[in-house]
């Protein structure tokens, strides 16, 4: 089976007056992440590979410590839209913003990448990770990354809505993924 475990990032520390891409985790995040590095012990991941934002790091630090992995980062992994931009404070507003950028992949509706262009960038930095037979390594990639560019690319996989993928990952999430099938699975986490 060709394999892909994707991880959506533990929770953050909401800062506006940051960058999204400079949040760091909460101590939640840190413990919730502990958790999940105990659920991949048994999946014979071969390597970490993250986005370069803060919170996808430590993230993926914290499991890499846990499991003895090596780390890599990739920016095609980052969030759709992740440079600084305008903050939506109140969560129904952005939730409703979300949604009208599933509803419409193909125009840009946060700040300048649409849900279709995203998925096609997280597409390419998946298969830059396979040899040139399209083949995975025997072990699985631990990919963390973030959900919204995570539920446009597995929507164009599965047929699935991204809506709705969206709308159920929790902070941290891990998905096995079936390449071969395109099918995913959550897998459970015991979180904080």
């Amino acid at each position: 089976m060709n394999r892909v475990l994707l991880v959506r990032h533990a929770e953050p520390h909401v800062d506006i007056d940051l960058p999204a891409a400079e949040w760091s985790l909460t101590p939640r995040g840190v413990a919730s992440t502990q958790r999940l590095a105990v659920t991949l012990k048994d999946a014979n991941a071969s390597l970490i590979v993250a986005s370069p934002e803060r919170k996808a790091i430590e993230t993926a630090r914290i499991l890499a410590g846990e499991l003895n992995l090596p780390i890599e980062q990739d920016e095609r992994f980052s969030e759709q839209g992740a440079e600084a931009g305008q903050f939506l404070t109140d969560y129904a507003e952005f939730r409703a913003l979300v949604r009208h950028h599933f509803d419409h992949p193909d125009k840009v509706v946060l700040r300048r990448e649409s849900s279709h262009a995203a998925s096609e960038r997280f597409a390419a930095a998946l298969r830059a990770r396979f040899d040139s037979s399209g083949r995975a390594t025997p072990s699985p990639p631990v990919i963390v990354s973030h959900g919204r560019i995570m539920a446009s690319w597995l929507a164009a996989l599965t047929g699935s809505g991204a809506w709705d993928i969206w709308t159920v990952l929790r902070l941290p999430d891990l998905l096995d993924v079936d390449l071969d099938t395109g099918t995913f699975r959550a897998v459970n986490i015991p979180l904080v």
